[in-house]
């Protein structure tokens, strides 16, 4: 008998009373289909507008009642981001230009608490204003693992106990040490397990700071994750800004891209100390100016004069002689380089000055 007239078999004599749909129930106990039926909603035609529209904690990029994964290369400021959104969030400030309205935070700092603090101080010095009283840190002797039953129903408990409505997770690999990442039997209990915490903020939302590969503008390990979450937010840095932009939106169009900048504070001295401490803040910064013309150039050289691929010091030899400019600075090329390849326009290989760019070919 093959597993499919088993199945069959198993509705059947389930439909009689005699046996059980296969996998079901948990407990043991006999469960009949209707039982299983009278779980579910019917909406009929028109009836879909009766449910409840999506909503938003910041319109196109953060909806709620949703799973959140921000990632990024290391050292690009993913924390940073994480924290000064937290905070603002807490506090009911302003995100991409709209009013927050103030609601309880958990911020479970699994990587670097120490740095965290430091932070919140300087945004607390930044924005001339005391923490708020509804943002909560939780700093664990041994991190929280998303890969544990009891700690991921610690974490609910500690939610339900706060009423949080926003949590962040910082960061996914520090909660599921052991894990194999690119594994998607092992990754799909963990997104089970974020989807618990989810359902715990009731009807709020769950970011998870996380790592982008070492190539690629996808998030690190299997597309579980990437196909569990609502929305994927990708940071990226170029010269002094940071770059925030939606990758993967399940609720609508993706948002332009907004920028960030790390501006300097200074941080008191501790007791008994003289010496001042540093400090930093992330704060909204004017999106750069694009040169569109020198940009189209490159394009269009990168196919008729590289298509085999080419490094920035090509490129600009071959720009400063077209141009018969030859003072144009190897930043700016590097610049309108790293603009082609965030949109998609040119591929790179290698790392560094040995990074060359090559065209996109259509298929």
């Amino acid at each position: 008998m093959s597993d499919l007239d088993s199945i069959r078999n198993a509705i059947t004599n389930t439909a009689e009373g005699s046996a059980l749909v296969p996998g079901m129930p948990l407990d043991g106990k006999p469960t009949a289909i209707e039982e299983v039926q009278a779980t579910w909603t019917r909406y009929v035609g028109d009836e879909i507008l009766k449910m409840k529209p999506r909503k938003w904690l910041v319109g196109g990029w953060l909806p709620l009642d949703s799973l959140v994964l921000l990632y990024s290369d290391p050292g690009v400021g993913k924390s940073f981001y994480a924290l000064s959104l937290a905070l603002q969030v807490a506090s009911g400030g302003e995100w991409v230009g709209e009013n927050l309205e103030a609601m309880p935070v958990l911020y479970v700092a699994a990587e670097r608490p120490t740095d965290q603090r430091d932070r919140a101080e300087a945004w607390g010095l930044h924005f001339e204003s005391g923490l708020p009283e509804n943002f909560v840190l939780l700093e664990a002797t041994r991190p929280p693992q998303l890969t544990n039953a009891l700690d991921v129903a610690a974490i609910c408990e500690e939610i339900r106990q706060t009423q949080t409505r926003f949590v962040v997770l910082d960061t996914y690999s520090r909660m599921t040490l052991g894990l194999e990442e690119n594994s998607s039997s092992a990754t799909s209990p963990v997104v089970e397990a974020l989807d618990q915490i989810r359902r715990a903020t009731n009807g709020g939302t769950v970011l998870v700071v996380h790592h982008a590969p070492k190539s690629g503008n996808t998030p690190r390990g299997s597309t579980a994750l990437l196909g569990g979450v609502d929305m994927t937010i990708l940071l990226s840095k170029s010269d002094t800004q940071v770059k925030a932009k939606v990758e993967k939106s399940n609720a609508g169009r993706e948002p332009s891209p907004v920028f960030y900048r790390l501006e300097s504070v200074t941080l008191p001295p501790e007791p008994g100390e003289e010496a001042c401490r540093d400090g930093a803040v992330m704060v909204a910064a004017a999106a750069p100016k694009q040169d569109v013309a020198l940009e189209g150039l490159i394009v269009t050289m990168s196919r008729e004069s590289f298509p085999n691929g080419a490094t920035r010091r090509d490129f600009v030899a071959s720009l400063r002689l077209d141009l018969e400019n030859p003072k144009l600075s190897d930043s700016k090329v590097g610049r309108a380089l790293t603009s082609l390849h965030r949109d998609g326009q040119i591929r790179t290989e290698g790392k560094a000055k040995a990074t060359r760019y090559f065209p996109i070919v259509s298929p």
